[in-house]
């Protein structure tokens, strides 16, 4: 198997990028979007909120099987046993396939984050679905375009859902799996 330096650079760099325009987004999103309001003092509240926010990803990966359902009708990949024109939608397959896997890491992560932080850190959730939705037309466009140009937008999806997994295993360690549960 041949090695691409050029390429391998190409992908760190992207991945680089995509982390650093995720705390830059982290950063300006507390700064300029208003913290939520009181109502959300309970942990139900707050998953619930989150949960309604998952409507824009979930809408990603419908338009990503919207277009699979298109290719195939519109084109000679319609009869997928075939074979004939499964390069027409194997971009478009892979952009599905990979995103449902980010959802559920996406949607997983952003729960139970919700049930760890506090109503002032709420505004953790709709940040996190913009770095989502960015990542996830990004990535899908850089699919398009090169596969080695999905980095940066696959980098936006899988890196908030690590850090928010990772920060959501250290409260269970360090708090316990009932904290915060009984909130006046």
């Amino acid at each position: 198997m041949k090695s691409y330096p050029d390429d391998r650079k190409y992908v760190r760099n992207n991945i680089i990028g995509g982390m650093a325009c995720c705390v830059v987004s982290c950063i300006l999103g507390f700064v300029l979007l208003p913290a939520p309001t009181p109502r959300l003092e309970t942990v139900s509240m707050r998953i619930i909120y989150c949960l309604r926010w998952q409507i824009w990803p979930v809408l990603l990966l419908t338009a990503g099987i919207m277009m699979v359902a298109y290719k195939r009708f519109f084109t000679s990949a319609i009869d997928p046993i075939e074979g004939r024109g499964e390069h027409l939608v194997d971009v478009h397959k892979r952009y599905v396939q990979n995103t449902l896997e980010q959802l559920v890491l996406h949607v997983s992560s952003s729960v139970l984050l919700a049930s760890f932080i506090s109503p002032e850190s709420m505004t953790i959730i709709p940040i996190r679905v913009f770095l989502f939705v960015l990542g996830r037309v990004t990535f899908w466009y850089g699919y398009i375009k090169s596969p080695i140009k999905r980095a940066f937008g696959f980098q936006m999806t899988f890196s908030p859902s690590v850090i928010s997994l990772l920060y959501c295993a250290f409260c269970f360690c360090n708090s316990g799996p009932a904290f915060g549960l009984y909130e006046t």
